[in-house]
């Protein structure tokens, strides 16, 4: 797959996205033993859907990069860069 300098940089700029996302979903684990079963349920939700979408966005990145998508983008090839 070739890949694009503004397509990687998409790409990283969203994987930001979702790091942001994840560390404000995690914030309320400060105060965990304050907060009931309901609130403990929909801040597992926020994390849970924040992980995935951090694993789809790290995937597509090894992708582009000639990885497999398993994280084995250490191999990526450099020329797939236009």
């Amino acid at each position: 797959m070739r890949i694009t300098s503004q397509q990687l940089g998409e790409l990283i700029a969203e994987l930001h996205d979702v790091n942001v996302e994840l560390a404000d979903a995690a914030r309320p684990l400060d105060r965990l033993p304050n907060l009931n079963e309901e609130q403990r349920d929909g801040v597992a939700a926020r994390i849970r859907s924040g992980l995935a979408r951090w694993e789809s966005v790290s995937r597509r990145i090894d992708q582009a990069l000639g990885g497999s998508g398993t994280g084995g983008g250490e191999n990526a090839a450099a020329e797939t860069l236009t």
